[in-house]
């Protein structure tokens, strides 16, 4: 008999660890929830959102474009403040089927330039689709502010396929894409 209580009691003590498990499962969900939620209402006020992706610690994150007049955005919403999410600037060429990067913002050393990249190449693509007028350059300049971490920013660029140029005087310089072509959709229906 006494093994029997021993034996409920130790289930009882079981299930109790349990419940108390389940409810911290559940208390981190609701927290991984509201910043996920505050992310993404701060990815829609901001932009259009154009993916998810995670970040280098794991994270979920948003990617967010906005398009005015022919300036381009394309930002990270993520757990960060909103002033300090990594964010690209390009204009895209009236003239010229290119777009020109005009700076890209972020923390060294984190994932985010690389997918601020992949969705500026997903934007050209999309865009040469729309036009039926394909993106074939992407230029940008390297300003003396960043002297400092020139050797990262070639390495970046070049990971990218673009041509790294630096001016005779090494303070600043300009990067170039030629891209290749992409199938456009010339599908008749």
């Amino acid at each position: 008999m006494l093994n029997i209580l021993k034996k409920r009691k130790l289930e009882r003590y079981k299930q109790m660890v349990r419940m108390e498990q389940l409810e911290k499962n559940v208390e981190l969900a609701n927290q991984r929830y509201d910043e996920l939620s505050d992310a993404f209402k701060d990815a829609l006020r901001y932009g259009h959102i154009v993916g998810m992706e995670y970040d280098e610690n794991g994270e979920q994150i948003f990617v967010a474009c906005t398009v005015e007049m022919r300036q381009i955005t394309i930002f990270i919403a993520g757990k960060k403040k909103r002033s300090s999410y990594p964010k690209l600037y390009a204009t895209l060429d009236r003239l010229e089927p290119s777009i020109h990067i005009n700076d890209i913002l972020g923390d060294v050393n984190e994932k985010s330039g690389s997918i601020l990249m992949k969705y500026l190449f997903s934007f050209c693509d999309e865009i040469s689709n729309i036009l039926n007028k394909e993106i074939v350059e992407i230029t940008g300049t390297i300003s003396s502010v960043d002297h400092d971490h020139f050797d990262r920013i070639e390495h970046f660029y070049r990971k990218f396929g673009f041509d790294v140029k630096f001016n005779e005087d090494g303070m600043d310089g300009k990067i170039k894409l030629k891209r290749k072509s992409q199938c456009l959709d010339t599908t008749t229906g």
